[in-house]
């Protein structure tokens, strides 16, 4: 992933959100997908916070 759709994609809350509304109208193969992304994200940003 490039460090610019990092930055400029969704945070991690917005993500979780997005998951659990996809999640209530029965999608749950995208509600997974928004989960996986929303946890990426937050990894990511807690790597780069020590670096």
């Amino acid at each position: 992933m490039s460090i610019l759709k990092l930055f400029s994609s969704p945070s991690p809350e917005k993500l979780k959100q997005k998951g659990d509304a996809l999640f209530e109208a029965g999608l749950w193969g995208q509600a997974r997908l928004a989960y996986d992304r929303a946890i990426y994200k937050l990894e990511n940003q807690r790597r780069t916070k020590y670096l």
